[in-house]
């Protein structure tokens, strides 16, 4: 799994596990479409990925499946609805993907620092950006979950995209033996940073965060 656009570091070393045991593997790339295209850092390995274009493009919805097993692309008959063989699928935005993978980083670094001189409140997920990441989100540690729901809620009411990615974590997740999980999940907000947002949007949405974070509730 390719959270929020940086390849998994053990991608490598799974892949290889999973094949040596005749074990299919499926990348999961929901938020890694501009990381594998462009950085190709993911999406090689896996017999098949999926990518979520709506969590990296301003589009409603839409996904993409890329099979790299040649056996399983040869059971998929061309014209079945949804196939796809061979296709730059950023053409269909009319958007040049390295231009938006370096506005998201560009994007990210920028919004870094405005939280990273908010710490402790809120700390960035990873000190530095990965190498080889076109990040979807800045994700963001608060302190509490109260200050996480002041965050979300008080960027949602200034008109911005912020999520809150695995706030509710599946079943088998919510019990006593993943603590980390639990914590991430009641701490943890995605902090926008769409290649469409300027430099006068990002200022704003760095002191929205500031007055966020420091006001008393």
């Amino acid at each position: 799994v390719h959270y929020f656009g940086r390849p998994d570091p053990a991608l490598a070393y799974l892949a290889d596990a999973a094949h040596r045991r005749q074990v299919r593997v499926i990348e999961d790339g929901a938020h890694a479409y501009l990381s594998a295209l462009v950085c190709r850092s993911c999406g090689q390995v896996g017999d098949a990925v999926f990518y979520s274009l709506h969590k990296l493009f301003d589009v409603a919805q839409g996904g993409v499946l890329q099979v790299n097993a040649e056996d399983l692309l040869a059971k998929l008959r061309p014209g079945q609805a949804g196939h796809v063989q061979r296709a730059e699928w950023l053409s269909v935005f009319e958007e040049d993907p390295e231009a938006h993978a370096a506005a998201r980083i560009r994007n990210y670094e920028r919004l870094a620092r405005h939280i990273r001189a908010l710490a402790p409140a809120i700390v960035p997920f990873w000190s530095a950006l990965p190498a080889d990441t076109v990040p979807q989100s800045l994700p963001v540690r608060a302190a509490t979950t109260a200050l996480r729901d002041r965050l979300y809620f008080g960027l949602k009411a200034e008109g911005f995209a912020v999520a809150s990615l695995y706030h509710t974590l599946i079943e088998p997740l919510r019990t006593g033996m993943f603590p980390i999980s639990q914590e991430l999940s009641g701490t943890m907000v995605n902090v926008p940073i769409s290649a469409s947002l300027d430099a006068e949007d990002l200022e704003r949405l760095g002191q929205c965060v500031r007055v966020l974070v420091t006001e008393r509730s």
